[in-house]
């Protein structure tokens, strides 16, 4: 994030990295990172996350779905009587998260090819980043030979964190 404590992140979902996908057309959508975050918090460790949003919409639609099978089992009060029995349960979370009015064109994202790519597991980059914005206002993200570097520099203290 820079000083003025505004940053741009541009995320394109591909088709290959969900088990349905449907997008008529390229659509830009601006949403608040942190109001993102808090509603991506809700969501359980097993749930299937569906994202809707139609052309020219204010919000971003967000519906967690889950259903699971359970075994209850009864116990007769006079009787060593175990009666099991499997009951469906579902758990459908809807959420509608407002997007920011944004204008695409006037904020020319560049379609950028990148010398390196990195994949890490989103809990450890949460971690390092959490943990190194204690230090400082922002956090470099720098890719070499050596690896992949994270860095931020504060008053107080220094820190880095290399992978």
């Amino acid at each position: 994030m820079d000083n003025s404590h505004v940053a741009l992140v541009a995320v394109k979902l591909m088709a290959d990295g969900f088990r349905r996908y449907r997008c008529d057309r390229p659509m830009p959508l601006g949403v608040n990172l942190n109001s993102l975050t808090k509603v991506l918090k809700c969501a359980k460790d097993d749930d299937q996350v569906v994202l809707r949003a139609n052309d020219d919409a204010d919000v971003l639609n967000l519906t967690y779905e889950a259903r699971s099978t359970c075994l209850i089992l009864s116990f007769g009060r006079a009787t060593a009587l175990i009666v099991a029995r499997r009951v469906d349960t579902d758990r459908i979370a809807e959420y509608a998260l407002k997007l920011m009015d944004i204008d695409s064109d006037q904020l020319g994202i560049p379609d950028t090819d990148y010398d390196a790519r990195v994949t890490m597991p989103s809990a450890e980059f949460t971690r390092i980043v959490r943990d190194l914005s204690q230090l400082g206002e922002s956090v470099r993200i720098e890719v070499s030979k050596e690896g992949v570097r994270f860095a931020s520099e504060g008053e107080a203290a220094n820190g880095s964190v290399l992978l």
